[in-house]
């Protein structure tokens, strides 16, 4: 789970605004030389963190004392706040670790996948609560949320789903309109019409596709675990992303080159895949940018 560990419940709260002004206030003091020290926004705690086995506790405290030594208070803060986001991932994630000596480079990087992952985002991947079913996941709540607010086969990403007609005939390819991905959207949002492959709405195929392909690169990972098999597996997942699900916007596709540009300088084969996808992904972005000029 991130280290920051913010919670949907905090950002919704009263309390969030209560600890803000009382912040603005203490800071404004502050500056007025009426109390000593700058103050520090304190957030409350929702998350009740497993503990850690008693011998790695021992030794966090241990380092944190000496780091006292030398740090400075807001320092030893921010060490502290990174390994409680450390800790609890490895509770979670890894429960039979009962050292840090048997931590090794690969849960490191794990751990730094899911912090680079959902950090930017103030998300969690996966965090205790104290409701059933007892876990939450902020990374695919908003998944699911971006995927509710549009229904459709495929939102102006030129994808295989782009080309695949409705039950009128209408695609995006053909008439540049939105078509609606199952049958229990709104009739008021289908006016181009519904795909479905008899009783499995065309969401439920994408969303299929794109679990199989997830766990073929997870497979391939774990056969060879290498560094260019995790690179060319999580390329390829990212191009799956785009390419296999529906409700795909055409910006879906940019982390794919992110990840594929370094596949493109060590690989010919990468660079013309490279090139064509990227002319691929920038002639409709074009041609709507054009059309909307007009």
């Amino acid at each position: 789970m991130c280290s920051n560990h913010r919670s949907t419940r905090y950002r919704t709260s009263p309390s969030k605004h209560w600890i803000t002004q009382v912040n603005q206030l203490q800071t404004v003091l502050f500056h007025r030389g009426q109390i000593p020290q700058e103050p520090r926004k304190q957030m409350p705690t929702y998350l009740v963190r497993p503990p850690l086995p008693r011998t790695m506790q021992a030794v966090v405290d241990k380092w944190l004392a000496i780091r006292r030594l030398t740090d400075r208070p807001a320092t030893v803060v921010r060490l502290e706040r990174a390994l409680r986001g450390l800790s609890s991932w490895l509770c979670t994630h890894e429960p039979g670790i009962r050292s840090f000596a048997e931590v090794d480079r690969e849960h490191v990087l794990r751990y730094l996948t899911a912090l680079a992952l959902c950090l930017p985002f103030g998300l969690t991947v996966l965090e205790l609560t104290p409701q059933a079913p007892f876990l939450a996941s902020g990374l695919i709540d908003q998944i699911a949320i971006a995927g509710g607010g549009y229904p459709y086969l495929t939102v102006n990403a030129y994808n295989a789903w782009a080309v695949v007609p409705s039950d009128l005939g209408i695609s995006l390819a053909n008439g540049g309109q939105w078509v609606c991905d199952a049958t229990a959207v709104p009739a008021d949002r289908c006016g181009a019409g519904v795909v479905q492959f008899g009783a499995i709405p065309a969401v439920a195929v994408g969303a299929g596709v794109l679990i199989l392909a997830i766990l073929t690169g997870l497979w391939a990972i774990w056969r060879r675990p290498d560094r260019l098999t995790i690179l060319v597996a999580l390329a390829v997942i990212a191009l799956a992303f785009f390419a296999a699900p529906t409700r795909v916007h055409e910006r879906y596709g940019f982390p794919f080159f992110a990840l594929g540009a370094i596949l493109f300088a060590v690989s010919p084969r990468w660079r013309i895949a490279y090139v064509i996808l990227a002319s691929a992904t920038f002639a409709p972005c074009l041609a709507m940018k054009s059309s909307d000029a007009r």
